[in-house]
């Protein structure tokens, strides 16, 4: 439930998972919470990554699959719900820039929409 700390008071969503993504990544993170149901999930609107993580790629020729399981690539918590519309409008009202970047899919593993340094390499990246 999201809906503080006062558990008298009623959810405003109900969330099934969260992971927070630092190190490690969105495979890592994301993948543990969703490893006991057997789901997997496809990021098809990731947010973009910063400027600055993009250029550490560039000068540390940083391939963007190492990129996604070592940084969280602007993805800084993933939350999971049946109710987006009011996650989104919760986090909003804290000034939380929030989107639904994806889907979890009934096949396990990870898709993510490549928006790293060389995606024009590879469009699609697979955990």
């Amino acid at each position: 439930m999201f809906g503080g700390w006062d558990l008298k008071r009623p959810a405003k969503a109900v969330l099934t998972g969260a992971a927070h993504i630092s190190g490690g990544g969105i495979p890592e993170k994301l993948g543990r919470l969703l490893r006991a149901s057997g789901f997997g999930a496809e990021l098809d609107d990731p947010f973009t990554p910063c400027p600055l993580m993009l250029h550490c790629q560039e000068l540390g020729n940083v391939a963007d699959r190492e990129a996604y399981r070592t940084w969280n690539m602007g993805q800084g918590m993933l939350l999971v719900s049946d109710q987006p519309d009011k996650v989104i409008a919760v986090a909003k009202s804290h000034s939380i820039n929030a989107k639904v970047v994806g889907h979890i899919t009934e096949k396990p593993g990870i898709r993510i929409l490549n928006q790293g340094k060389f995606s024009k390499k590879e469009r699609w990246l697979e955990f």
